[in-house]
């Protein structure tokens, strides 16, 4: 598992960054400056937080992690603080850290949340602050689980966009090929488009949660779009939880606090995987097609999303492309697209084998 950073250092000695780029390289320089000198709010920040965590941290949490924090900033030798959170139930700690830093002006910059916090109380990136703002309430230690559908929704919300946050900038947007639905929307890369939403079912305190997980890439869409296959705006689309893992069919069962941080644990950990894959159509191969996480390959290939499955196959350059055709081609799980089937599949098939070359 890797490491969650937080780097901390006193903005009226070393200065403000003027974003996150500037604020990583900032943290770094200051970090491994030697001899450095700490100024008088790093050290107070620190007495605050580990006051703190003796009263509301766990023994593992200050003997593993964020252990002797007072020595530490007065004693290390450095201009900056470098503190590793805990695995789990560090969200009220880093709200905690947040509101310190403001009150002894201090600068702390999230490598794993990709955030910058300035004394001002402003947030870099500034497009993270709303979603910043929702899990501060939600993660306050006195905070209490949401008793209605609307308030879970608001409530999860935010959590979902900081997870999001750390791949790109998403936006609520329309997803045209699904009717009136709308989707969350960012760019991954240079041009392959990350399409999710969530769905909340359920009430009383006990909520089921589905995540929607949809990718498009224009050399596979270039290609679809030759064909009356439907969706051909996207390489696949499916629900996470449900579907691509295998849970129940309703979705995760949410029904307190640790129920959520374990789902929102687990949703990162899945995005943390499959995302880095998604980001070319080789990647996309060994996704859909082969050993990389054969859920996937499972569940699409017995989806609408053959069509793109077998296009994916082609531009990557996949050996098994031939083995593919017959194994796709024979299989009922076409749903909306069967009755496409007989007709463009073995088109779909001679343009592949003739007018597409591999492009990696």
């Amino acid at each position: 598992m890797n490491g969650h950073y937080v780097f901390a250092w006193d903005a009226r000695r070393h200065g403000l960054p003027k974003d996150y780029a500037s604020a990583a390289a900032m943290a770094k320089e200051l970090y491994d400056k030697q001899d450095g000198e700490p100024g008088e709010g790093l050290p107070l920040f620190a007495d605050a937080v580990d006051a703190y965590l003796r009263e509301y941290g766990d023994e593992d949490c200050l003997e593993q992690f964020l252990w002797d924090l007072p020595k530490r900033a007065r004693n290390n030798g450095r201009a900056a603080m470098r503190m590793e959170m805990p695995y789990e139930d560090w969200e009220h700690i880093l709200v905690k850290m947040v509101e310190e830093a403001a009150r002894h002006q201090v600068v702390l910059v999230d490598e794993e949340m990709v955030m910058v916090f300035l004394p001002d109380g402003k947030v870099l990136p500034a497009a993270r602050k709303k979603a910043w703002q929702g899990m501060c309430a939600a993660w306050r230690q006195d905070a209490e689980f949401p008793k209605s559908k609307g308030q879970f929704k608001k409530w999860f919300e935010p959590q979902f966009l900081m997870v999001l946050g750390k791949y790109g900038e998403f936006k609520r947007k329309k997803m045209t090929w699904l009717g009136e639905s709308t989707s969350y929307n960012g760019l991954i890369s240079d041009d392959v488009v990350l399409y999710t939403d969530f769905n909340i079912d359920g009430s009383d305190g006990n909520y089921d949660v589905d995540v929607w997980l949809s990718v498009s890439q224009p050399a596979v869409s270039a290609v679809s779009h030759k064909f009356k296959f439907i969706f051909p705006e996207i390489v696949f689309w499916g629900k996470i939880f449900s579907e691509i893992i295998g849970g129940p069919y309703e979705g995760r069962r949410v029904s307190n606090i640790e129920d959520a941080k374990l789902m929102l644990r687990d949703l990162e950990g899945f995005l943390s995987r499959v995302l880095p894959l998604c980001l070319g159509v080789k990647t996309l191969d060994m996704l859909l097609n082969g050993d990389a996480d054969i859920r996937f390959r499972d569940h699409f290939h017995n989806m609408i999303h053959m069509p793109q499955c077998l296009i994916v196959a082609r531009l990557a350059g996949n050996p098994n492309f031939e083995e593919l055709v017959v194994k796709l081609g024979s299989t009922d799980g076409w749903y909306a697209n069967g009755e496409y089937k007989e007709s463009e599949w073995p088109k779909l098939v001679e343009y592949l084998r003739n007018e597409v070359k591999p492009i990696v």
